[in-house]
């Protein structure tokens, strides 16, 4: 009898407890959705092609005067070739979500100092899309937002 009531007392027990209903799924996996800049760049100037330069579209997450500091690269090898027909079009992806701006700025390294030296500094002769490395495009780039925007290599490094 003492088997009997332990089950019966097991099997009243097991029966209030329902299996809880399963969640809605709302397609939200609690994760950052990053953003992304999805944009070209246009020659303001006219230039000569020439097969030794690249270009490079950066996103910095601050300013300064002496050296890009970036965050996310796009490199174009060759950009000169194609940027006198014809936009060069880019995508910086991964760029975290915040309210204060990413700095973009677009380079064509006419002389192949920035894969020469690794530093991201103006030579002379590069075209970028600022008047200086201070006064770059500000971007702002929300949860899961991609950024349209155009660039123009209006200036010439001195």
């Amino acid at each position: 009898m003492t088997r009997c009531r332990c089950f019966l007392g097991v099997l009243i027990m097991l029966s209030g407890c329902a299996p809880e209903a399963p969640e809605e799924d709302t397609g939200e996996t609690g994760l950052l959705e990053m953003g992304a800049i999805d944009g070209s760049v246009v020659l303001g100037v006219e230039i000569l092609a020439q097969q030794s330069d690249a270009m490079v579209i950066v996103a910095a997450v601050e300013e300064n005067p002496d050296m890009l500091l970036p965050h996310r690269i796009y490199h174009v090898p060759r950009a000169s070739e194609v940027l006198v027909d014809q936009p060069v079009n880019f995508r910086l992806d991964n760029l975290f979500p915040q309210s204060e701006p990413y700095y973009v700025l677009a380079l064509l390294d006419r002389d192949e100092s920035i894969r020469n030296t690794g530093e991201y500094t103006l030579t002379s002769g590069d075209l970028i899309s600022s008047p200086a490395l201070v006064g770059m495009t500000e971007v702002v780039v929300g949860s899961d937002e991609i950024v349209p925007l155009t660039l123009s290599l209006d200036f010439i490094a001195d």
